[in-house]
C-alpha cells in the first residue's frame, strides 16, 4: 500500500523546475542577454547588447567595445552569436565584426571588422558553428566558411544554392544541413564534397505554409530537428526521410532557437517559454512565465542554455538570466491549484499518514486537507468556530498521530484534541471549556501512545495529560505537581524501555514507568561541552536506540552515561524544527535555515536549500514525517517538499579552479604584459615573480562550480611558509606579508558544495627577489670588505699589544714590590683585629644572656599583672554583690528576728510561723546567693577543676526538684519532669548540681502563683538534652541578648524575689565546659525555655 500512494504522490507532487535570478546577475553589461556558452575550464560567457561577460559562480568581468574601454579590443556592443570551439577559444560575434578572446592578456582581439574581413566578404556573420571536429565556422550570406588558425583568416568550404543560410548542422555521419529563410527550406548533403546529391525538406516542414525561416537546426540521438519562425518545430528522420511536426498552429508556432544539451535532450525556445522533449511519450514538457507566480520564466525569452552542470539557464530580453538549478530529487506540494493535488493552505504545520496511506496535512491556518489517493480527491475539513463537537475545531493543527488501532488523532492550537471518524467523516472532539471530559490546555503541540495504548499530550502552557482512549479520562501532570521543568512542551516521545521524554520551552524532563515526577536535565553553561541551550525543540530515538534532541542551539545525541554530545555544528542555523532518520540509519535535519542530511557515523554533513528545489528554507516545527519505505516529507510556510532520499542526486564532480585574481597592496594588477608585474593573466604563467617591496599580497581563485557556489570551500598551503593546509572556508583569497626573500609554491584546493574535493586544485610558483642590497655581488663585496676590515684590526692590534706589553712589565715589577709591603702590614692589622674580635664576641654572648632573663621577667610580670587585674575585678565585682545583694535579705533576717524576740509567750504562733518563714526564706537566699558566689569566684579564679564521671541524670534532677519543692509551694507553682528512668550522663556533679539549680531557681523566680515548670530531658544524636520549661512572664529579644553577654544582669521576679544575676552566668560557663552551650527560648507573656546538652556515658 505504501509503495503504491508513493507513487501516486510522486506522480502527483509539483514536476518542473524552479527558476532563480543569477547570482550577480544585476552586474551584466546589459539586462538584455542575447546569447550564453561555456569554455572548457568552465567559465559561463553571456553575451549582451552592451557587450560581453564572464561568470564564476560569484563575480561577472565586463568586456566592452573599444569606443568605451580602450584596455580590450571588443568589437561592437550588440552580441549576436557566440560559441566556444575545440581549442577553448571563445568567439563572439557582434554587429560590427567577431571578437576572439586572449586568455593570455584576458581581453578580446578584433578578427573581423570594417577595416579587416580576414577573407570574409563582409563583416556581418549570420551563424558561428563549431563542428564535431572542433573546427571554427561561421556563415555569411550564401556561404559558409572555416577559420584557418595558421594564416589567420576564413577559408570559404561551401555555398548554397538557395540564397542566405540561416542554419547550419553537421550531423554524426557528417552530413551536412543547410537551413534558409523565405520558405527556402533545409537542404541535406550528405557528402559535401558531392552538392550533386542531396536531400531536400521544404513542404514537409511546414506543409502549404510558405513565409517561414529555419532558425536553428539541432541534433539529437536518432533525429535532425528543425526551429521554423512561424511554423513550429519539425522532427526530421534522416535515414526515412520523414517529418513530424509539432505546434505548427496555434499561439506557440512562433519558434526562433534549439539547444541540445550534454545529455542529449533538446530544448526549444518560443515566443511563450521553454519546452523540453520528452521521448519517452513523443511530447514537450513546456515552462512558461506565471504572473505573480514565482520560479517561472521571466518574460521577453531570447533562448535556453544547459551547462556541464545540468543548470538550466533562460536568458532574457530585458530580464537579465534566470538559472534553474539541476533537480536534487525533491518534489512536493503547493498551494498552487494549477496543480492536482494541491493544499488548500501554503503554510502547512503537521503532516502523517493514515491506515490506507493516504495523506494527512494540517494548516498553521486551521484546517485539514486528506489526500485519498485511491479515490483521487482531497478531503478538506476547514476550521471550525467551536461550537460543534463533530467538526474541527479552531486554530492551528500542530499535531497528527496514527495510533496502533488505525486511528488518526489530531491536536490543535486552540481547538482541543480531535479523533477522526472515517466512516461519518466527523470527528469527536474533547475541548477544555466546551466537554466535561477534556484535556487541561487546548494548545496540543505533540501526541504519543505508549505500550499501554494511552495517548500522552504534549500540551504547550499546560505541561502533559495522559489520556485514556477507552475510559476517555485525562490525568495532568505539571510543573508544579509533578516538576515539570515548564508547562510549555515542545515533544512528547515514549522510548523504547517505555520512559516518556518531554522536551519544553525549558529543558528536558524524564518520566520513568512507574513514578510520578520528573527527573530534569538543563544546560549548564559553566561547562565547555554539553548542552548550549534549553529549548527542547524535537526527539528521536534512531534503530539502534539511541536518543537524539533537536534545541534551540543545536543537535544533540544522549549517550550510555548520560552525557550530550554535539553533532552538526557546522549547520547555518542551530535551531533544529524537526528530526526524520530514513532506511539506511542517516538523520534528516530540518532547520530554520535548510534542510541536512547527517551521516552519523562518518559525521559528513550535506545541506540543502532553495536552491535544490526546496520551497522554503525554514521549517515548521515537529512537522514531518517518514513513512517508514521510501518518502520523506517535511512541511514549511509554502508547502511540503517530499522526497526519496536514496534518489537525492548529488553533486560528485570536483569543481574545476582558476585563479581569479592578484592584488598587490589591494591594488588589482589587471595590466599585462613585459613591463608589468604579471607578463600574462594568472592562469597563464609558470610562475609568478614579485618584488621585495611588494611583499603584502593576496591571490583570489575560484572553484568553477553553479551549484550553490556560496557553498564551495577553499584550503590552500603556501610550501615553504605554511606547515599545514589553511581551511579558508568559502573564502576565495589568501593575502600574505613579509615573506622573505626566495622561492615558494602556493597549493589551492577546493570542495563543491556537496563536500567532493578536487585535490590536483591549483599550483603557482612564487618566487620573492632579494633587495640589492641583499643579491649574491653585494653580498661578496660585504664578505671582502669584512675580511679586510678584521686582517687591519689585527695588524693595529698586535702592534698596540706589544706596546703595552713592555709598560705593563715595569709597573708590574713597581707594583709587586708595594704589594710585599702592604702585605707586611696588613698582617699585623690582621692580628690585632682578630684579638678585638674576640673580647666583642664574648661581650655580645653576656648582653644577650641578660636580654633573654630580661624578656622571662617581663613575661612573668604579664602574666602576674593579668591574674592581679582579674582578682581585682572579681573581689570588685564580691563587693559589688554583697554590698548591693547581702544586704537585703540580712535586713530580713534581722527585721523578723528582732519582731520574734519583742514577741511574748502570748505571741500568735501563726504570726510567729510567719516570721520564722520569712528570715528562713532570706536565710536561703543568703545561702544561695553566697553558695553562687563561691562557686563564681572560684571559677574565675580556675580553682573549680572540670571532674566529669558517669552520673545518674534522672536522681540529681529529682534532688534539686526537692530542694527546691518548698519554694515552688510557697508560690503555688507545680514542678513536673519528663525523662526516663536511670538516664545516665557524662558530667561533672558539682557543676550539673548548679546548673539545675539555677535554672530551676530562675524559672520558679519569674513564674506567676499557679503556673507550671517542666523539666525535660531526651536523647539527641548521641547526646542528652536538658530542658527547665516554665510559663512564667518570658522575655523579649532584647532581654535574651542581654542575658547571652559575660555581665551579670538580674531583674525583680513575680513575687518581688531580687538576684545577683551571677546563676545564669554560672549556667553558660559551666554548660560550656562540658561542650555544650545555653540556648534560650521565650516569647513575652507565654513563658520561657532554657535547654542545654550533655555527652552520654557511651
Amino acid at each position: 500500500m505504501g509503495l503504491a500512494c508513493n507513487r501516486i504522490a510522486s506522480q502527483g507532487a509539483v514536476s518542473g523546475i524552479v527558476f532563480f535570478r543569477l547570482t550577480g546577475g544585476n552586474y551584466l553589461t546589459s539586462q538584455y542577454v542575447t546569447a550564453m556558452a561555456q569554455d572548457q575550464f568552465g567559465y559561463l560567457w553571456i553575451g549582451t547588447q552592451d557587450g560581453m561577460n564572464r561568470y564564476d559562480g560569484h563575480e561577472i568581468k565586463t568586456y566592452r567595445s573599444l569606443n568605451r574601454n580602450l584596455i580590450d579590443g571588443f568589437v561592437g556592443s550588440l552580441v549576436e552569436h557566440l560559441v566556444v570551439d575545440g581549442q577553448n577559444r571563445v568567439w563572439a560575434a557582434t554587429s560590427h565584426g567577431l571578437s576572439l578572446y586572449n586568455w593570455v592578456y584576458d581581453y578580446f582581439e578584433v578578427v573581423v571588422s570594417l577595416e579587416d574581413f580576414r577573407g570574409l566578404p563582409g563583416n556581418y556573420l549570420t551563424f558561428l558553428y563549431v563542428s564535431p571536429g572542433g573546427d571554427f565556422m561561421v556563415g555569411y550570406g550564401d556561404g559558409i566558411y572555416r577559420y584557418n588558425g595558421e594564416e589567420e583568416k576564413f577559408e570559404l568550404v561551401f555555398t548554397s544554392p538557395l540564397g542566405t543560410v540561416s542554419a547550419f548542422l553537421i550531423d554524426q555521419s557528417g552530413a551536412w544541413w543547410l537551413g534558409h529563410h523565405g520558405g527556402q527550406g533545409i537542404i541535406c548533403y550528405p557528402d559535401p564534397s558531392d552538392s550533386t546529391e542531396f536531400n531536400y525538406y521544404q513542404q514537409e516542414l511546414t506543409g502549404e505554409k510558405a513565409d517561414y525561416s529555419v532558425m536553428a537546426i539541432q541534433e539529437t540521438e536518432a533525429y535532425v530537428w528543425v526551429a521554423l519562425e512561424n511554423a513550429g518545430v519539425a522532427r526530421i528522420e534522416p535515414e526515412q526521410h520523414k517529418v513530424k511536426r509539432y505546434y505548427e498552429n496555434g499561439g506557440e508556432r512562433y519558434f526562433f532557437d534549439l539547444f541540445t544539451d550534454f545529455q542529449g535532450h533538446l530544448w526549444t525556445s518560443d515566443y511563450s517559454g521553454v519546452k523540453l522533449y520528452m521521448p519517452e511519450s513523443d511530447s514537450f514538457h513546456g515552462y512558461y512565465h506565471q504572473a505573480n507566480e514565482l520560479g517561472t520564466l521571466a518574460t521577453g525569452l531570447n533562448g535556453v542554455f544547459v551547462d556541464n552542470q545540468g543548470h538550466v539557464y533562460s536568458y532574457h530580453h530585458g530580464d537579465g538570466v534566470l538559472v534553474a538549478y539541476h533537480s536534487r530529487g525533491f518534489s512536493g506540494f503547493s498551494s498552487h491549484e494549477r496543480h492536482y493535488w494541491h493544499t488548500a493552505e501554503p503554510n502547512v504545520s503537521a503532516i502523517h499518514e493514515d491506515i490506507e496511506g493516504n495523506l494527512w496535512l494540517g494548516f498553521f491556518n486551521g484546517g485539514l486537507n486528506i489526500f485519498m489517493w485511491k479515490e483521487g480527491t482531497t478531503l478538506h475539513f476547514p476550521p471550525g468556530d467551536g461550537t460543534k463537537n463533530t467538526e474541527m475545531g479552531p486554530g492551528s493543527v500542530l499535531s497528527l498521530y496514527r495510533d496502533s488501532k488505525g486511528r488518526m488523532w489530531i491536536g490543535s492550537h486552540t481547538g482541543g484534541l480531535h479523533l477522526y471518524d472515517a466512516e461519518k467523516r466527523e470527528f469527536e472532539v474533547w475541548r477544555e471549556g466546551f466537554t466535561i471530559d477534556a484535556p487541561s490546555h487546548n494548545d496540543i503541540r505533540s501526541i504519543v501512545e505508549d505500550g499501554k495504548g494511552n495517548l500522552w499530550l504534549g500540551l504547550h502552557g499546560g505541561g502533559v495529560d495522559l489520556f485514556d482512549p477507552e475510559q476517555k479520562s485525562f490525568k495532568n501532570y505539571n510543573q508544579r505537581n509533578n516538576g515539570l521543568s515548564t508547562d510549555w512542551v515542545f515533544k512528547v516521545l515514549v522510548d523504547h524501555k517505555g520512559n516518556l521524554w518531554v522536551g519544553t520551552a525549558h529543558g528536558l524532563n524524564l518520566l520513568k514507568p512507574g513514578e510520578e515526577r520528573f527527573e530534569v536535565t538543563l544546560a549548564d553553561p559553566e561547562l565547555k561541552d554539553g548542552l548550549k541551550g534549553n529549548q527542547f525543540i524535537t526527539m528521536l530515538q534512531d534503530k539502534r536506540g539511541r536518543l537524539w534532541f533537536g534545541t534551540n542551539n543545536g543537535l544533540y545525541l544522549r549517550n550510555e552515561e548520560g552525557q550530550f554530545i554535539r553533532y552538526a555544528e557546522e549547520m547555518a542555523s542551530q535551531v533544529i524544527s524537526s528530526i526524520e532518520e530514513d532506511e539506511d540509519g542517516s538523520l534528516w535535519i530540518a532547520t530554520l535555515n535548510g534542510l541536512y542530511c547527517l551521516n552519523t557515523d562518518t559525521r559528513i554533513l550535506r545541506g540543502f536549500d532553495e536552491v535544490d528545489g526546496l520551497y522554503s528554507p525554514g521549517f515548521n516545527i515537529n512537522a514531518s514525517y517518514y513513512n517508514g519505505i521510501d518518502q520523506l516529507f517535511f512541511c514549511s510556510p509554502q508547502g511540503v517538499n517530499n522526497f526519496n532520499p536514496k534518489e537525492i542526486r548529488y553533486n560528485l564532480n570536483p569543481p574545476p579552479m582558476r585563479f581569479s585574481g592578484l592584488k598587490v597592496f589591494n591594488e588589482t594588477m589587471d595590466k599585462y604584459g613585459e613591463d608589468q608585474l604579471l607578463k600574462g593573466e594568472l592562469n597563464s604563467l609558470e610562475e609568478l615573480v614579485l618584488g621585495y617591496d611588494q611583499k603584502f599580497f593576496s591571490i583570489e581563485f575560484v572553484a568553477l562550480n553553479f551549484f550553490n557556489p556560496s557553498k564551495n570551500r577553499y584550503a590552500c598551503k603556501l610550501e615553504g611558509f605554511d606547515t599545514d593546509w589553511i581551511d579558508l572556508g568559502n573564502q576565495r583569497t589568501v593575502s600574505y606579508t613579509n615573506l622573505y626573500p626566495g622561492t615558494y609554491v602556493l597549493r589551492v584546493v577546493a570542495a563543491n558544495n556537496d563536500g567532493i574535493w578536487n585535490e590536483e586544485g591549483l599550483t603557482l610558483k612564487i618566487i620573492i627577489l632579494s633587495p640589492w642590497w641583499m643579491r649574491w655581488w653585494a653580498l661578496s663585496l660585504y664578505f671582502s670588505f669584512l675580511i679586510l676590515l678584521i686582517y687591519s684590526l689585527f695588524r693595529y692590534r698586535t702592534r698596540q699589544l706589544h706596546k703595552q706589553k713592555i709598560i705593563l712589565e715595569t709597573r708590574v715589577a713597581d707594583q709587586t714590590e708595594r704589594l710585599r709591603l702592604q702585605n707586611t702590614s696588613l698582617k699585623r692589622r690582621t692580628e690585632d683585629l682578630e684579638e678585638a674580635n674576640y673580647l666583642l664576641e664574648e661581650r655580645r654572648e653576656l648582653i644577650g644572656e641578660q636580654a633573654r632573663k630580661l624578656e622571662e621577667q617581663a613575661e612573668e610580670l604579664t602574666v602576674s599583672n593579668e591574674q592581679l587585674m582579674k582578682h581585682i575585678q572579681t573581689k570588685d565585682k564580691l563587693y559589688s554583690i554583697v554590698a548591693h545583694d547581702l544586704r537585703a535579705p540580712f535586713n530580713t533576717i534581722m527585721g523578723f528576728a528582732s519582731l520574734l524576740s519583742d514577741a511574748g509567750e502570748e505571741a500568735d504562733k501563726e504570726k510567729v510561723r510567719m516570721y520564722a518563714r520569712y528570715i528562713n526564706d532570706a536565710a536561703l537566699q543568703v545561702f544561695n546567693l553566697l553558695e553562687n558566689l563561691l562557686f563564681w569566684a572560684r571559677s574565675q579564679s580556675e580553682e573549680i577543676q572540670y571532674s566529669p564521671s558517669v552520673l545518674n541524670l534522672s536522681e540529681l534532677i529529682r534532688e534539686v526538684m526537692d530542694l527546691l519543692s518548698d519554694s515552688a509551694l510557697k508560690k503555688s507553682v507545680s514542678l513536673h519532669k519528663h525523662l526516663e528512668a536511670d538516664l545516665m550522663v557524662y558530667a561533672d556533679e558539682n557543676m550539673l548540681h548548679t546548673i539545675l539549680r539555677n535554672l530551676l531557681m530562675n524559672s520558679l523566680k519569674f513564674t506567676n502563683e499557679g503556673g507550671e515548670v517542666h523539666v525535660e530531658c531526651f536523647e539527641e544524636a548521641e547526646r542528652v538534652r536538658v530542658c527547665v520549661v516554665d510559663t512564667g512572664i518570658g522575655m523579649d529579644e532584647e532581654t535574651i541578648k542581654k542575658l547571652q553577654t559575660d555581665q551579670n544582669f538580674s531583674s525583680v521576679g513575680t513575687g518581688g524575689e531580687k538576684g545577683s544575676g551571677l546563676g545564669l552566668m554560672l549556667c553558660r560557663d559551666f554548660i560550656k565546659r562540658h561542650g555544650g552551650s545555653l540556648e534560650i527560648f521565650s516569647t513575652p507573656g507565654k513563658g520561657s525555655r532554657f535547654c542545654f546538652t550533655l555527652p552520654l556515658t557511651s
